[in-house]
């Protein structure tokens, strides 16, 4: 690393940042900074020639300025991971590399929201209903990492954005997977060991804590934790010092969530929920994402006293037996809604989070024209046909309406 990059990533507040103005490799022309942290800062840039607002992660290779030998395997690594993240829930990364004096960088699309973190500290913590919603969407953008052998490993608030989609609030973005790991390489496992921190103390769960092995389970563990924050607004191991946090992780029983906040409300099935996630032995939690995906939709489902879904359904058909016509609507917003067995690599990745608090029912001029009466005069095929193509018109607006992104 050279004189220049080094002070270009270790400046601090005492002097102007050299890479503010500075064009990275020709493309993205550095505005101002977002953040900073450990690893690095994040900065606001425009990609040239399009004009593109992104966010450029710039990651420093080591505290003392000194080359890592192994850090441009590990940055290459995590870089080449994320971008195969495809999921609209996880932030997208299109561009990485590294310049002549020794900059490595990851450009990404630009959000406007705040972390997870901030709205439980200005919110004190979240109803139900609005923890599911988040929730859900962290287990479809993981499950698409899960499935590529990818876990997260530091999943936390800080790392969850919420920006505004349309008008859905809330629309979850996952960052950071700097700390990931593909399982079916050990390789990984001994280049992530070299100058990293293995995540983030009130999340950690307790075998990544005893350095044992590390599965899909981890990132489940510290979703439970995420849970329980959301829904008290604090964790529930908590402590001064780092050390003491990470023994009560490994030997301590967390506390209920009323024990935590006796004004909560809160269903049972979600503190089961919460619960399980958070068990000690990963055995003992969910086996997957999809299982706490089932899990979010049957609570959700108790709150709502029915599906709640986003799922548009109608069906009936005018007349019977062979010459019956049916006609149908079947629009599923929400991927959630998928079977268990299906992957969200590949059929979710274009979908958006659906409404928690909304069911759809056919109205009940809807019902199967079969079942209806018979027209009391002999123009009863006039009859039936106006009524067959009264059904096709609403068939075309309920479903452009139920297709509408938003």
């Amino acid at each position: 690393m050279t004189d220049r990059a080094a002070a270009a990533i270790s400046n601090g507040a005492g002097g102007p940042d050299p890479l503010i103005g500075r064009l990275i490799n020709d493309r993205f022309k550095i505005t101002s900074l977002i953040a900073r942290g450990g690893m690095g800062q994040v900065y606001r840039a425009e990609q040239l020639p399009l004009g593109r607002v992104c966010a450029v992660k710039v990651l420093s290779q080591s505290c003392s300025g000194e080359p890592d030998p192994e850090f441009r395997k590990r940055f290459f690594l995590e870089a080449s991971l994320t971008s195969k993240l495809t999921h609209p829930n996880t932030v997208t990364i299109f561009d990485y590399g590294h310049t002549d004096d020794g900059i490595f960088y990851m450009a990404m699309e630009h959000l406007e929201g705040q972390t997870l973190h901030r709205a439980i500290r200005e919110g004190g913590h979240f109803s139900e209903e609005r923890t599911t919603h988040v929730a859900r969407q962290l287990c479809r953008a993981l499950r698409e990492a899960h499935a590529l052998g990818v876990i997260h490993r530091d999943l936390k608030p800080a790392n969850v954005f919420l920006v505004e989609y349309g008008d859905e609030a809330d629309f979850v973005k996952v960052l950071d997977f700097g700390l990931v790991k593909r399982v079916s390489e050990a390789k990984t496992e001994e280049l992530t060991k070299t100058g990293l921190s293995l995540g983030s103390p009130k999340y950690m769960a307790p075998e990544q804590i005893s350095g044992e092995k590390v599965d899909v389970r981890t990132d489940i563990y510290a979703l439970g934790i995420i849970m329980f924050e959301m829904m008290t607004g604090k964790v529930p191991f908590d402590s001064a010092t780092s050390v003491e946090i990470l023994k009560a992780h490994v030997k301590d029983a967390a506390p209920s969530l009323r024990a935590m906040n006796p004004n909560l409300r809160a269903s049972p099935e979600m503190e089961e929920t919460i619960a399980r996630c958070m068990r000690k032995a990963p055995d003992d939690r969910y086996g997957s994402m999809d299982e706490v995906l089932a899990a979010l939709r049957r609570i959700s489902a108790v709150a709502t006293d029915g599906p709640s879904t986003g799922e548009y359904r109608a069906l009936w058909t005018s007349g019977s037996g062979p010459h019956a016509l049916p006609v149908a609507i079947g629009v599923i917003a929400g991927s959630d809604v998928l079977p268990a067995s299906r992957s969200s690599s590949t059929s979710d990745a274009g979908s958006f989070p659906a409404p928690l608090s909304r069911t759809h029912e056919a109205p009940a001029s809807w019902a199967p024209l079969a079942s209806r009466p018979p027209a009391a005069s002999g123009g009863s095929r006039g009859m039936l046909l106006l009524a067959v193509l009264g059904a096709l018109a609403v068939a075309a607006t309920v479903g452009y309406v139920a297709l509408r992104p938003g």
